[in-house]
């Protein structure tokens, strides 16, 4: 039940009212039943639609990481929640869409992968536990975990005010402060919903949008610990599996189902998740700058 996976979850957390007990301003789409039959479990909520009839603009990005900036400050104001099916460590358990020996062997990989940057995941991939154990030792609160582009939406509430809206609650986790961006911002220019190639400006809005609402809520942490939790998740979560899923997503035999997710494949897909290599590793350089900067590990 505590595991990232865990296929309950979402059905458990609309029956427990945990939702209906935090504060906002993020919520939860309203639920009305849940029917459990012996191969499946029918979960009925209230329909939920984005008001932009566009791909998201960056102001809309920077609209989302406040409120979840406000949602997460007010969230570690509070004792973290027990419920034995929370995810205790979602960062974890995707080690298995990697396997060092044979990632390098796609085609795309020989083509596009310098020996350089081989060596600089070889080193992330040699210091993995390292990064989980940063994260296991920050502030922890509860965390939604996946709220990238298509789990949020922008609606506006009974008030008239623009409201945030997330749905899929199945990763729903205790985790570090700071890790929520990793699906804003990690997610979404993974599933093409933001040019990878302007990942670094959107990382920096979101993140400064993100404090921003930490600070509404009340927040007065160290913002260089959300910054580390944020590239710490960005560089273990994504950037360590990434070749991996690289391989198996641009491969022919996915070719169907990555242009019907994504609306790409094979190479136009591979260049499109490139930059994010790049980058996931340049957080994980990030990552160990700030570990010795707030004493997380020894500086020599």
């Amino acid at each position: 039940p505590d595991g990232r996976n865990y296929w309950k979850r979402e059905a458990l957390m609309a029956q427990s009212g945990l939702l209906e007990r935090l504060p906002g301003p993020v919520r939860a789409p309203r639920f009305y039943r849940t029917d459990e039959h012996p191969d499946s479990l029918w979960l009925w909520t209230e329909y939920v639609q984005d008001e932009r009839a566009e791909a998201w603009t960056l102001d809309d990005y920077v609209f989302a990481a406040r409120q979840l900036g406000r949602w997460n400050g007010a969230c570690a104001a509070l004792p973290p929640p027990t419920e034995p099916w929370l995810s205790k460590q979602p960062h974890r358990g995707r080690e298995d869409a990697v396997n060092p020996e044979t990632t390098w062997q796609s085609p795309w990989h020989q083509k596009y992968v310098s020996e350089d940057t081989r060596l600089r995941f070889a080193r992330l991939w040699a210091e993995r536990e390292l990064f989980y154990g940063v994260l296991e030792s920050l502030p922890q609160c509860l965390v939604h975990f996946d709220c990238h582009r298509r789990n949020v939406h922008i609606q506006h509430g009974g008030s008239g005010q623009a409201e945030l809206v997330a749905i899929d609650w199945a990763l729903c986790s205790v985790g570090a402060l700071g890790i929520e961006l990793n699906a804003l911002v990690g997610g979404s220019t993974t599933l093409a919903e933001w040019p990878s190639s302007e990942v670094a400006a959107l990382d920096q809005a979101a993140f400064s949008s993100y404090v921003q609402g930490l600070h509404e809520a009340g927040w007065s942490g160290e913002v260089e610990a959300v910054r580390l939790a944020h590239v710490t998740c960005l560089a273990i979560f994504r950037g360590a599996v990434l070749p991996g899923v690289m391989t198996w997503a641009c491969s022919p035999e996915s070719r169907s189902f990555v242009l019907h997710f994504l609306g790409m494949a094979e190479e136009d897909l591979y260049l499109h998740l490139l930059p994010l290599l790049h980058y996931w590793l340049d957080c994980a350089d990030e990552a160990r700058v700030l570990m010795r900067q707030t004493g997380m590990v020894s500086s020599t």
